[in-house]
């Protein structure tokens, strides 16, 4: 290390990775597969929607056995986030609050909104088996998607 904080390297462009609950940090580089998302497999490939239950599941703020729901039934059955986001919390993206097509998890807590997320996404591509080169990639929710509604908690 040359002690030198001004570097500009590939690594200082994404200070994303140091925030990254620890709890989360699994999660990165798992395979994109459309409808993928069982928290016993999720290391053959996940969905956004298995994303967003795997990382509560992590978190401990989902059981396991109550992992098995679309992004728009995580967006309908969720609570409206009013405050400071934490891991965990759901960032819903779509045409509509009716008509959720896609969701990711805060990758750590934020006071004002802006937290990393975690996204699972085929680029538009539904497959079932991995995409080449889509898995689970850390982005700042403030320039992932212009579709963005808002954040969601588990109650």
């Amino acid at each position: 290390s040359s002690g030198e904080g001004s570097n500009s390297t590939r690594e200082d462009e994404d200070p994303m990775d140091s925030d990254i609950d620890p709890r989360l940090e699994h999660l990165v580089g798992v395979p994109y597969i459309w409808a993928g998302g069982s928290p016993a497999g999720y290391t053959a490939g996940l969905d956004c929607s298995g994303l967003v239950q795997v990382a509560a599941v992590a978190l401990g703020l989902l059981s396991s056995s109550a992992a098995d729901r679309t992004a728009q039934q995580l967006a309908d059955q969720l609570e409206p986030v009013t405050g400071p986001v934490r891991a965990g919390d759901v960032a819903c993206y779509g045409s509509s609050w009716s008509s959720v097509s896609h969701v990711t998890v805060a990758a750590a807590d934020s006071d004002d909104g802006s937290a990393p997320v975690l996204s699972a996404s085929g680029g538009g591509k539904s497959t079932t088996t991995p995409t080449d080169g889509a898995e689970v990639k850390l982005f700042s929710s403030e320039e992932y998607r212009g579709d963005f509604l808002g954040w969601v908690r588990w109650p």
